[in-house]
């Protein structure tokens, strides 16, 4: 399998930090004309240490407790590694995503796709049992957050410049509620879910899906503004 450029935070863990980063380029011309498929993605939950305090041979207690809980949250992750960057650790596990096409018939077998669906170019979908899975664990553990980011790292290589319209979006981090920037060719842009779309994806009950990116259209001139 692929793997998928998106980020995933995950700060309603039980663990220290909860800065979680999954991050792979995302062609737009292979999501916008290659059929739905599955790829994998990265998710890389924060942690105090790799190793335990005492004996760094032996794993943290911080890190068997997210080997632990990811996979009650993403029931086919599949732990990778841990490591430090800086001052920072890190527990890596691999899920998988669906990205590409997406039809009237489609079957969406992953808790977790990104697709575009006739004239809306981007869009991201999860699915109720993942949905489920969090509302679990958030009442399991008492708490009442869950901070839930998706960040797309999206390279035009499509041949010619790209003009979309854009929903509630981060921007190469400028926001964006409705905005209608062009992403050039060869050029790739980060994209980071706004906390509205992100909210979405988890806090109702059911699959839920947001759109990133259409077909530019002028919204003033259509609705008469």
């Amino acid at each position: 399998m692929k793997k998928l450029i998106i980020t995933l935070t995950f700060c309603a863990l039980a663990v220290a930090g909860c800065k979680t980063q999954v991050e792979k380029d995302v062609s737009l011309k292979s999501l916008l004309n290659t059929p739905l498929h599955t790829e994998t993605a990265l998710l890389n939950v924060e942690v105090p240490a790799c190793g335990d305090h005492e004996d760094s041979r032996k794993p943290s207690s911080s890190l068997l407790e997210a080997q632990d809980q990811i996979p009650k949250v993403f029931p086919q992750a599949k732990y990778k590694e841990c490591y430090k960057i800086k001052f920072e650790s890190f527990a890596s596990f691999e899920i998988p995503v669906g990205v590409g096409v997406v039809e009237e018939n489609t079957n969406l077998e992953n808790d977790i796709n990104i697709y575009r669906f006739k004239n809306r170019l981007l869009n991201v979908r999860t699915s109720a049992t993942l949905s489920n899975n969090i509302k679990k664990y958030l009442k399991k553990s008492y708490k009442s957050n869950f901070n839930f980011e998706i960040v797309i790292n999206l390279k035009n290589d499509t041949g010619e410049d790209a003009k979309f319209n854009a929903y509630s979006v981060y921007w190469d981090g400028a926001p964006l509620t409705l905005g209608r920037p062009t992403l050039k060719n060869n050029e790739t842009v980060k994209l980071k879910l706004g906390n509205v779309s992100s909210d979405m994806l988890w806090m109702y009950e059911g699959e839920s899906r947001t759109p990133v990116l259409s077909t530019q259209i002028d919204l003033d001139k259509m609705l008469g503004m």
